[in-house]
């Protein structure tokens, strides 16, 4: 589906049928192609797979999505790599890469370095498979098959449609389909049937490696005929050499932002490095450092890594911990510093790290820096965005969600969903709450904030907010200053989708939570508990309690600033009267820790130091 900006390009793409050339090749790998009009070529023959012992049908699959992964059933050599599951993307590509997918404007170049890589483009196009299995009745299907032997995979689109901008949302129908043969490591792409025009995007063949530096470009703007086939095959033996050193991820597997407190403990970077190429590799360094936004450094580390055979990968701790003391964002960039790297657009990662205030009573939640620099919209007025949040101390209560509108030509009204992340994977899956916003409320170039009946509490995991079209016009502001938080989405029919610009934008939606520890004490005034002595302290803490009500079952959990229990026990099945709470806390890190008591009638909250 198509994106509407503020400003709009024309483009004028000429299309046409298959190329006479029937080879080409080989890449730098060795990797060559030939297609059914070749001597050399394979010759068409469509399997099919949707009647075949185990064949699975994907159901998922949406306009502009990605689902997976999904086992291919035996190791395939690719490269010189193997891969043993793959992800499908609604638009007409596999991908071995689990990071990012492929949507309009599309690349019209292959292979490239941009995410994702790992991608096999058999007819990359705005293909779509929205309101399959509705009464719209979009005919497209997609399904999976592993052979018996586990030798090869296949995967094959089955009617899918070009979207178009009108009612139904679809024109044109193609058939499809991959082989993946691991007698010979080959790729071989296979075209029944193709019928209609793309809406003025690229149409996209061929096949890329793991850093989208090494590939074969079959065609572009081009439509592949019907009953046709392509047969992309390795070399034998490959005297390629490849020295690549890579950041895997850093901070967590989707590179995604994240909250501090600004409050807290310190936090230590992590990398995860891989060897990526096909040569053993000597200890090389890798460095972590974080910045704010006026590029101040904050904190600095290098490490060494181990040797790393080819496909080996180590996970980095820096030791050097970052205390931040001031709600900001920052930059966190880990690095890989291998001299002689074949791959440099491999070698770092860029995170986000947003600290806040935990001390006030209403935290805002947002990775933009509150400047408007675009904004997005759908055409057809039926779509929506999101944003997926990683709160910084558990448990929270979200009370407010908001959203900036920069338009409305319509008047058109828009919902903001809480989500909670049990779905697939850590998907969005419950709906948590839903509010509508009409239409003649809306504020313009600012942002709507919408109030929870009822504060909803998270006590572990993410979540995420997803804004929702009702009618053409309205538009949600965006920002592309970096650090990108890269956790945005894009909803269209049912389906989130990791967003087509997620690693430089993020849409300007934000949440207020509350910390539910925050001024806690006594319920009843006539009990209570002193602060914390000594404070800091490196052993032993002590508060002085006076309960005139007598207390039972008084226990009590002592968490770290990102709101994991470190400690916890039962003090007494009765107290009552005047006394002192002794604590020890030698074992615990040097940090700032908070202590809460709990029993069947009261609530004490206290915070305290740990120093060595």
């Amino acid at each position: 589906m198509k994106r509407i900006f503020t400003l709009i390009f024309a483009v004028l793409l000429s299309y046409g049928i298959m190329p006479a050339q029937t080879s080409g090749g080989p890449d730098a790998y060795g990797y060559e192609w030939f297609d059914s009009n070749d001597a050399m070529g394979p010759t068409y023959n469509w399997i099919d797979i949707t009647t075949l012992p185990g064949a699975v049908e994907v159901t998922t699959l949406d306009d502009d999505n990605v689902v997976g992964p999904f086992p291919i059933g035996f190791d395939f050599p690719y490269y010189w790599y193997t891969v043993d599951q793959f992800y499908i993307g609604s638009n007409g590509y596999i991908k071995f890469d689990p990071i990012g997918q492929i949507a309009s404007p599309f690349p019209g170049v292959m292979p490239s370095p941009g995410a994702p890589n790992d991608v096999l483009s058999i007819f990359t196009a705005d293909i779509n498979y929205s309101t399959v299995g509705t009464a719209s009745g979009n005919p497209a299907q997609c399904y999976y098959w592993t052979s018996a032997g586990a030798d090869s995979l296949i995967v094959s689109y089955l009617n899918a449609p070009f979207w178009t901008n009108g009612n139904p949302s679809y024109t044109g129908s193609n058939s499809f389909q991959i082989i993946l043969t691991t007698s010979d490591s080959s790729v071989t792409y296979q075209y029944m049937t193709q019928t209609g025009t793309t809406q003025n995007d690229d149409i996209v063949v061929g096949i890329e490696n793991n850093s989208g530096s090494i590939g074969l470009l079959h065609s572009v703007d081009t439509y592949p005929a019907s009953s046709y086939a392509i047969h992309f095959s390795p070399p034998d033996s490959s005297t390629f050499q490849v020295n690549d050193a890579s950041i895997a991820f850093a901070a967590n597997p989707t590179n995604g932002g994240f909250f501090l407190s600004s409050n807290g403990a310190g936090y230590n970077m992590t990398a995860e490095i891989a060897n990526t190429g096909n040569q053993a590799l000597a200890p090389f360094n890798v460095q972590g450092r974080i910045i704010n936004a006026i590029f101040q450094q904050q904190v600095i580390d290098n490490q060494m890594s181990s040797a790393l055979a080819p496909g080996a990968t180590e996970t980095i701790t820096f030791a050097a911990p970052f205390a931040p003391t001031t709600a900001e964002i920052f930059t966190y960039t880990a690095t890989t510093q291998l001299t002689g790297d074949a791959t440099p657009t491999n070698d770092q990662q860029i995170i986000e790290i947003v600290t806040v205030d935990t001390n006030v009573v209403d935290i805002e939640l947002k990775y933009e820096n509150g400047t408007q620099t675009g904004d997005i919209a759908w055409a057809g007025g039926g779509g929506g965005t999101g944003m997926e949040f990683v709160p910084p101390f558990y448990p929270i209560e979200i009370t407010e969600m908001k959203a900036y509108i920069t338009a409305n030509t319509y008047l058109a009204g828009f919902s903001l969903q809480l989500l909670d992340d049990d779905g697939p994977g850590g998907a969005p899956g419950t709906v948590l709450d839903s509010i509508y916003v009409s239409g003649p409320t809306v504020l313009l170039g600012a942002y709507n904030p919408v109030v929870l009946s009822t504060p909803i509490t998270i006590t572990d995991g993410n979540f995420y907010v997803g804004w929702f079209m009702d009618g053409d016009g309205v538009a949600i502001g965006s920002n592309n200053i970096p650090p990108i938080s890269n956790r945005s989405y894009e909803i269209l029919g049912n389906s989130w989708a990791p967003y087509r610009s997620r690693s430089t934008e993020d849409f300007m939606i934000a949440v207020t939570v509350q910390n539910p520890f925050l001024g806690v004490d006594d319920i009843e005034s006539n009990n209570s508990i002193g602060n914390v002595y000594p404070n800091p302290s490196s052993e032993l803490i002590f508060l002085d309690y006076e309960f005139e009500t007598p207390v039972k079952n008084l226990d009590y959990k002592v968490y770290d600033m990102l709101g994991k229990v470190v400690a916890y026990s039962q003090l007494s099945d009765n107290l009552h009267g005047t006394g002192t709470i002794e604590l020890n806390v030698s074992e615990l890190p040097v940090g700032t820790y908070v202590v809460r008591f709990d029993s069947a009638n009261n609530k004490f909250e206290k915070k305290f130091t740990v120093s060595k």
